[in-house]
C-alpha cells in the first residue's frame, strides 16, 4: 500500500532576494506524489525522491516552474511520465476490449479516488 507523508519545505522563490519563502505542499498533491514514486519504483536506483524534489515537482505543476537539471533523475518527474503512459494505454485497451476497468479497481496499488478521476468515461 502507498504511503503518504506530509512536509513543509522551505526554498528561496526569488533567487535574487536571499529570502527563504515557504512553499506549503498540499495533502492532495500529496497522494498523488505517493504514486509517482510508485510508478518510478522500476527505476528507484537512478532518481531523487528527496524534499528538494518533491517540491520542485510540486513547484513545477502548482506554478509552472521548471525542475532544476540535478545529478539524479527527479523521481517525481518520472514517475508521472511513466503514469500517463501507463494511464494511456489503460484507456486503449479498456476502448479496445482487451482490458477491463475491473481489473484495475481489483489491484491494490491503485486507490478508487485516483482511478475514478483517470478512468472517467
Amino acid at each position: 500500500m502507498l504511503e503518504v507523508v506530509y512536509v513543509v519545505a522551505k526554498r528561496s522563490l526569488n533567487p535574487d532576494s536571499g529570502t527563504q519563502g515557504t512553499v506549503r505542499i498540499s495533502p492532495k498533491w500529496k497522494r498523488t506524489a505517493a504514486l509517482y514514486v510508485h510508478f518510478s519504483q522500476p527505476w528507484s536506483h537512478l532518481c531523487d525522491y528527496s524534499t528538494q524534489a518533491e517540491e520542485d515537482m510540486f513547484l513545477y505543476e502548482s506554478r509552472g516552474i521548471p525542475i532544476p537539471q540535478r545529478e539524479q533523475r527527479n523521481g517525481f518527474q518520472l514517475g508521472k511520465q511513466w503514469m500517463d503512459i501507463n494511464v494511456a494505454m489503460w484507456k486503449e485497451g479498456i476502448a479496445e476490449g482487451t482490458s477491463l476497468r475491473r481489473e484495475f479497481y481489483e489491484d491494490p496499488n491503485y486507490p478508487h479516488w485516483w482511478l475514478d478521476k483517470v478512468l472517467r468515461e
